[in-house]
């Protein structure tokens, strides 16, 4: 049930960071589409899937440290992106936050595809 989760989750930030760039949306129409909270959520569903995954010995240790950096760096791009918006989740993402979620979902369907 987690792996659905975990992959449901993947979909679903992959689906909020490329279809407003398929569609060569602004960053103020993105924030339609596309919420600090939303995000945030999206990621750490992912990175708990993938932390589930390893734990349960379906995934290898070998990218988890990899994967832990990507994931701290996408924290540290969501306290500032929250800071910025002073304190409103429901903003749109900024550009930092987009790179380092991409980032983190690229080592988690790395790390994933390499089991």
């Amino acid at each position: 049930m987690r792996r659905i989760k975990a992959a449901t989750a993947i979909v679903f930030l992959g689906a909020l960071l490329v279809i407003p760039a398929l569609l060569d949306l602004s960053c103020a129409t993105r924030g339609t589409y596309t919420t600090l909270a939303a995000t945030e959520q999206a990621v750490r569903l992912s990175y708990d899937g993938y932390i589930d995954s390893v734990i349960q010995g379906q995934t290898r240790t070998n990218d988890l440290p990899t994967v832990a950096k990507s994931f701290e760096a996408f924290q540290a791009s969501f306290r500032v992106a929250v800071d910025k918006a002073s304190g409103d989740t429901n903003a749109p993402i900024t550009g930092d936050l987009s790179a380092a979620a991409a980032s983190l979902i690229k080592a988690l369907t790395t790390a994933k595809a390499l089991k």
